[in-house]
């Protein structure tokens, strides 16, 4: 960008503004790598992820699948896997409006991992489902505000 006697090197476009929500809900969800559901279908078998949530992020009409990249299939440890496949589990109940399912399973969670950002994120989220539940056509992705 630029004239002739000045110019800069920069990047711009959907794709770029995409990565930049992602890196700043990352941190949120203390996730050393998230991809979109978009990347993560690319990827196909190579690598083991956790569906972390579906996002409206700042600025965009579509929901955003978030995944947490674990490792390479075949190094993730299998403790890893399995507070994966439960985590997931308690997702699809609460994408399902099955609240009070999602709720246990999320709890029980909790209780294997305390220190996980998402399963918090998604019980404090369900607090507030519980007293504004979300209209009939509620897609189950979360606007986020910042």
């Amino acid at each position: 960008m630029g004239s002739e006697q000045i110019r800069s090197f920069t990047i711009m476009g959907d794709n770029v503004a995409l990565a930049e929500a992602m890196l700043s809900v990352a941190g949120d969800y203390d996730a050393a790598i998230l991809i979109t559901g978009a990347t993560r279908t690319r990827l196909g078998e190579t690598i083991v992820t956790r569906h972390l949530d579906n996002v409206l992020l700042p600025g965009r009409d579509d929901p955003v699948a978030l995944h947490e990249v674990l490792g390479r299939a075949g190094e993730v440890p299998q403790a890893d896997l399995d507070f994966a496949t439960a985590y997931n589990q308690a997702l699809n109940a609460y994408l399902a409006r099955d609240f009070d399912r999602a709720r246990s399973m999320f709890e029980t969670c909790a209780e294997q991992r305390p220190d996980d950002a998402a399963t918090g994120i998604l019980l404090q989220r369900m607090d507030m489902i519980e007293m504004d539940p979300p209209e009939d056509d509620w897609s189950g992705a979360w606007r986020l505000t910042a």
